[in-house]
């Protein structure tokens, strides 16, 4: 199957999710949780360094993010994460 490839527009928001397949869940404990907002806090902000431990500061949009998470929500089998596209992206 073709890949579409998504134009994205300078300004608006994309509502991004994941759901586990067969709708089962992605999270099974708490680590899991912990484990998905530590990486999201590790990609978010601004290092070459990935191999450091993650640290969470979500208030402050590091430079050169393309996009800014404007709020997120974890269920058992799925996540929500609305973004907003950095002007200049």
């Amino acid at each position: 199957m073709p890949r579409r490839k998504p134009l994205l527009v300078t300004n608006e928001i994309y509502h991004l999710f994941n759901r586990g397949v067969e709708k089962r869940n992605i999270f099974l404990s708490d680590h899991d949780y912990a484990h998905f907002l530590e990486t999201i806090a590790h990609y978010y902000r601004p290092t070459n360094n990935r191999l450091s431990r993650p640290k969470q500061n979500f208030n402050k949009l590091p430079e050169g993010q393309l996009v800014e998470i404007l709020a997120f929500c974890l269920m058992p089998n799925h996540t929500f994460k609305p973004v907003g596209v950095k002007l200049g992206s």
